[in-house]
């Protein structure tokens, strides 16, 4: 069994500021850089999935992690819902991400990753167009509770992250802060099932980052049980691996 870990290249800012949010590239960059470092010393590869508007303000920050052999997705390229978007706007991101990141990186971009999951809050053709914009693989639903309104339509792959059950709860196992909370042995015994083994981690989440004054709530988001993160992923890394999701295409 394999792992895909995948990186949301995005500021701590736009993970609880869906619309217009400042951020620092250079901190993005260092971070970046971080765990570029973090996954050689596995000899692992990941997926990294870099907003548009990141990649444009740091470009090195692509082609470094094009030169280290690990795959370049995109994550839209403003942080913003997609269910607040007309079909037009949701075109343009899904253009403009791609179009960027191909630029920069000198490769073609297959994968697509909603902010915040919200494809799945969208209107149901709004998926229909990741396909159409050319990407050919989503990973922008997340099945659990509180998140999925509306299914993937079959046909087109979606490679959604890990999500197990805890009672009458579908909890999100694999994504960020409630994959850093919930007991690393419940992981475990879901990625003993089928797979595809999706994790979901954020540039922040190895550090360093610097003065935060966004809020109990937001910080609780970004930085909660963040102490153990990296001794948590290192194990599960040195004894599954991982490789990008690319992989999985035929």
């Amino acid at each position: 069994m394999t792992l895909h870990l995948t990186l949301d290249i995005e500021s701590r800012h736009h993970l609880c500021r869906m619309e217009g949010a400042a951020f620092d590239a250079a901190e993005v960059e260092r971070q970046t850089e971080g765990w570029l470092r973090f996954l050689d010393d596995h000899r692992v590869r990941a997926t990294f999935f870099v907003l548009g508007e990141v990649a444009q303000t740091a470009p090195r920050l692509v082609r470094s992690v094009a030169a280290a052999g690990h795959e370049i997705a995109s994550h839209g390229h403003l942080h913003r819902p997609v269910h607040r978007l007309t079909p037009e706007e949701f075109r343009r991101d899904l253009r403009r991400s791609k179009e960027t990141l191909e630029a920069i990186g000198g490769a073609g971009v297959k994968g697509y990753r909603s902010p915040a999951w919200t494809l799945g809050m969208a209107p149901g053709g709004h998926y229909a167009m990741v396909e159409e914009a050319g990407y050919r693989y989503s990973s922008s639903l997340l099945p659990a509770t509180g998140f999925l309104r509306r299914p993937a339509p079959g046909g087109f792959p979606e490679f959604s992250p890990c999500v197990g059950r805890v009672g009458p709860l579908a909890v999100p196992l694999g994504t960020s802060w409630v994959g850093r909370m919930v007991p690393a042995r419940l992981l475990e015994r879901h990625l003993e099932g089928p797979g595809p083994h999706v994790l979901v981690a954020h540039a922040h989440e190895l550090g360093p980052v610097g003065p935060d004054a966004m809020g109990w709530g937001a910080s609780f988001i970004r930085y909660a049980a963040l102490g153990g993160f990296r001794d948590r992923l290192s194990d599960l890394l040195r004894r599954h691996g991982s490789v990008p999701l690319e992989s999985l295409l035929s």
